[in-house]
């Protein structure tokens, strides 16, 4: 989204600065990698809050239920042979 290569050049040149030329605004002064980079620092930024604060506690998993489907399955199970 920020550097025009691969899908970024799709959107930046193609999609974005197509739909803003064709609206009849004068493009030859616009930077869309200046523009952009204000949305791709917000992607950024949301990554490493999560990667380092919403993902950083200790996953506790309840086994009981994960154990009470198993032992009601593999009595299903066993009255089906």
């Amino acid at each position: 989204m920020f550097l025009p290569v691969g899908f970024g050049n799709i959107f930046l040149n193609q999609i974005l600065l197509a739909n803003v030329a064709k609206s009849g605004v004068d493009i030859s002064q616009v930077n869309v990698t200046h523009a952009m980079s204000l949305p791709a620092l917000g992607m950024v930024v949301g990554l490493l809050v999560a990667v380092f604060v919403s993902y950083r506690k200790k996953r506790v998993y309840d086994l009981s239920y994960l154990f009470s489907l198993l032992e009601r399955r593999s009595k299903n199970l066993i009255r089906w042979r």
